[in-house]
């Protein structure tokens, strides 16, 4: 595994997740594959930081307070910036939100909460390798 997390150093990337449980392990994985990230706590404020950096993939918590995150999907890509940039949905809802219906909303893909670090790291490796 070691291997694969140098690959990431350096990458850029925006995580907007209310939950703290989520953050801390986020933060902790994230911060030791030396990967530069921003976290922020809701979509709205996922929406505003978007505008102004350019990030290499963005993690979007689905159900988020202000802004929820298909709502802040829709509209970073919208915004030149990051509308290339790969939007991974993050969602512990099965039943409301099938892999298609996040994809309808613009998201590039999903990763299940709570949050597997395997699957973190396949989902980097697919989106950003």
């Amino acid at each position: 595994m070691q291997n694969s997390i140098n690959i990431f150093s350096g990458k850029k990337i925006l995580v907007a997740e209310d939950d703290e449980i989520n953050q801390m392990l986020l933060n902790a994985v994230l911060t030791n594959w030396k990967i530069n990230f921003t976290m922020v706590n809701n979509g709205k404020e996922a929406v505003e930081t978007a505008l102004s950096s350019i990030f290499d993939i963005i993690l979007l918590d689905i159900q988020m307070p202000i802004l929820n995150g298909l709502e802040a999907c829709i509209q970073i890509k919208k915004q030149q910036s990051n509308f290339k940039t790969p939007i991974i949905a993050l969602s512990a809802d099965k039943l409301n939100f099938t892999t298609d219906d996040i994809l309808q909303y613009g998201f590039d893909d999903s990763l299940p909460k709570p949050i597997e670090i395997i699957d973190l790291k396949n989902i980097l490796l697919k989106h950003l390798i």
